[in-house]
């Protein structure tokens, strides 16, 4: 059985840093695993094996991590097992491929036959797979202490109040008016780099009404917070009458804040 790894210096950045052994490969591409990190989350726990060892707030936050594998800098697989211990979602990271893939399926609870509230340790595996055209397989071997969930106080009225005079929640929602309204010179205005690029293709104006069905209604900023060059915003809005939590990551580039990603989940 692997055992972790005694005596490494670690900064304290570093989650929980475990071990891994086993290979990804991804487009032909073969990388070695070396890490294993894990994290209680509210809905069940997340295991991070990966060629390097990240920080903290790349596992504790899916969009850091694919943001470190879309600049080259991890290749990751990220494995998110429900509660009850027999789902399990996976998602293969690296910039050695377009975009990611992300699979679905139940759990053989016999491969990670060290699983309680404090340690994880087992085996899982893919054998050669194809996703459009993307081919991808895995067998990894991990060993890993799970950190406790961290979580967020709730936006506070000042928060919100601050909120409505940050530059960043105002330029989000004037990403916001411009989508609803199919403003597309405004939406490429006010997004990154990488936004931009999948707002100017050929194919946008089929796809818009989608993401724009997709949108929830009542958007509200209740927290926003910048520091130097980044920002994070929680949002709320509305779907067909009930709530949904959301979190958009926002960059200023060339002295003005752009819109990179957000996620949103249904309150249950």
């Amino acid at each position: 059985m692997i055992q972790q790894i005694l005596g490494l210096a670690l900064t304290s950045a570093i989650l929980n840093a475990g071990t891994a052994s086993g290979t990804l490969t991804v487009q032909g591409n073969t990388i070695v695993m070396r890490h294993a990190q894990a994290v209680a989350m509210e809905d069940g726990t997340r295991l991070v094996v990966s060629d390097v060892a990240i920080p903290a707030s790349a596992v504790q936050d899916r969009f850091e991590l694919m943001r470190l594998a879309r600049e080259g800098k991890v290749n990751a697989i990220q494995f998110e097992i429900g509660t009850g211990k027999t789902s399990l979602s996976t998602a293969i990271l690296s910039n050695k491929m377009e975009g990611s893939v992300s699979i679905s399926t139940g759990l053989d609870p016999q491969s990670i036959p060290v699983f309680t509230s404090e340690r994880m340790e087992g085996t899982l595996r893919i054998p050669s797979s194809k996703l459009g055209p993307m081919k991808y397989q895995y067998d990894v071997r991990f060993a890993a202490d799970i950190a406790a969930r961290v979580t967020k106080a709730a936006p506070t009225a000042q928060d919100t109040a601050a909120a409505a005079q940050a530059a960043s929640a105002q330029a989000y929602l004037a990403f916001v008016a411009a989508l609803r309204s199919g403003n597309k010179a405004r939406m490429l205005e006010l997004s990154s780099t990488r936004v931009r690029q999948m707002i100017d293709q050929p194919d946008f104006a089929e796809k818009l009404s989608f993401i724009q069905a997709m949108l929830p209604a009542n958007i509200q900023v209740l927290k926003a917070e910048e520091s130097g060059d980044s920002a994070t915003l929680t949002v709320i809005g509305t779907e067909d009458g009930k709530r949904k939590d959301g979190t958009v990551k926002l960059t200023r580039q060339s002295g003005k804040w752009c819109i990179e990603r957000e996620s949103w989940t249904s309150r249950s």
